[in-house]
């Protein structure tokens, strides 16, 4: 903890022990774990907006964990305001952990403050190009996970109608840009996400590459029929919404149970 204070270390390096500090808290009773997630707070305030947004994430993570709910939505509230210091490229930068944030928030009850942070990132990520839809489609996973498809659809619609196209995409973007859609895909309903991932299937004919493996097998295609499997067998795609709100509330009260059996409240 107190070298984690220490001014004199580089901020990537205390960014990363508070990350490592942070994730041990859920471990700690909540009396105990708390009170060190201000502290980390205090510490996160004096950084730029992304390793801010690292912390508040992580922040996240923890409050939910211990069912804070008015702390979950102040944190929610200050990312959002980071967020918009950020900017498309900086958010750009930090879609995955956003994502992985509304996971947590989902898994222990908070939808609502889930969906919040998805719509206020999206507002601010314009662009077409790879980077930015990727990020954007970070967040069409998200919406999908938490069953808001009517957000989550029109991004992978615009980056599926890019792929249809032989020409203008290099087969490194296609590649990262066909995994994406793919995972997004895969936290879709089956009637939702197999169409999705057999129009994926259908841009095979631009698949090639002249790497040296190529003599004896197109490593893209390797790299391609990967990304429609990861698509396919994902956990998300064989429950339907009832069955995952299900599994989400029935996780929470878990957690609440253990807290209360070990002596956390």
């Amino acid at each position: 903890m107190g070298v984690a204070a220490d001014t004199q270390l580089a901020v990537d390096e205390r960014v990363r022990l508070i990350d490592g500090l942070l994730d041990f808290l859920p471990q700690l009773p909540e009396s105990q774990a708390l009170p060190l997630l201000q502290r980390f707070l205090t510490m996160g305030e004096s950084m730029a907006p992304r390793q801010r947004a690292m912390v508040l994430e992580d922040a996240l993570k923890v409050a939910g964990h211990f069912g804070r709910t008015a702390l979950v939505k102040q944190l929610v509230g200050q990312l959002g305001n980071v967020i918009k210091e950020l900017g498309a490229e900086g958010v750009s930068e930090v879609g995955q952990m956003l994502v992985a944030g509304v996971r947590s928030l989902r898994r222990v009850g908070l939808r609502d403050e889930a969906g919040e942070l998805l719509a206020r990132a999206s507002t601010v990520l314009k662009g077409e190009d790879t980077r930015t839809l990727q990020a954007r489609l970070a967040l069409a996973s998200g919406f999908a996970y938490l069953g808001a498809m009517p957000q989550a659809e029109p991004i992978i619609n615009e980056v599926q109608q890019r792929l249809a196209r032989e020409s203008g995409l290099i087969i490194p973007d296609r590649l990262r840009l066909t995994r994406a859609v793919a995972q997004a895909l895969s936290h879709a309903s089956t009637e939702v996400a197999l169409p999705g991932l057999l129009r994926i299937a259908q841009q095979l004919p631009f698949v090639t590459d002249s790497y040296n493996t190529n003599s004896h097998f197109c490593l893209s295609l390797v790299d391609f029929a990967d990304a429609l499997v990861l698509g396919h067998v994902g956990d998300d795609l064989t429950l339907n919404e009832t069955t995952r709100r299900f599994l989400d509330e029935d996780e929470y009260l878990v957690r609440r149970r253990v807290h209360r059996d070990v002596g956390g409240d």
